[in-house]
């Protein structure tokens, strides 16, 4: 006894031809739809930059924790300029790199000190 709502198996392109056959050979093809256009919003989007040469292994993923408006208002401006940044995480590491550079600037150092240690920073949650 067969159940009514059991799920049909999916019929693709393909179905029933295998790839090793010469498409001469195949069954004639059903007749292609003509193509849409794309909307007008798509036409008009500046390509995205390519992304920057990196060395293999140079990045590093690093997990931290901010107020949800913040992780909201972030969203919103890498939207906003989107084309000018390839990847959500390029528009994080320049912003980043701009504090880092506003900070070298505001104790007048050219270079950052290594924290002491080397190593991590102190686990847990933050004080306050």
């Amino acid at each position: 006894m067969s159940n009514p709502r059991q799920r049909q198996p999916r019929i693709s392109a393909l179905s029933g031809r295998h790839p090793a056959v010469p498409m001469g050979d195949s069954p004639p093809a059903a007749p292609a739809t003509p193509e849409t256009p794309p909307p007008p919003a798509m036409v008009t989007m500046a390509a995205k930059p390519a992304m920057p040469e990196t060395a293999a292994g140079a990045n590093q993923k690093m997990t931290i924790n901010i107020s949800k408006d913040i992780a909201d208002q972030a969203k919103d401006a890498f939207w906003l300029a989107r084309g000018e940044y390839r990847t959500f995480s390029a528009w994080v590491e320049d912003a980043l790199r701009r504090h880092i550079d506003a900070t070298k600037a505001a104790h007048g150092l050219d270079d950052l000190p290594r924290r002491p240690g080397g190593g991590s920073l102190p686990p847990g949650r933050p004080l306050g």
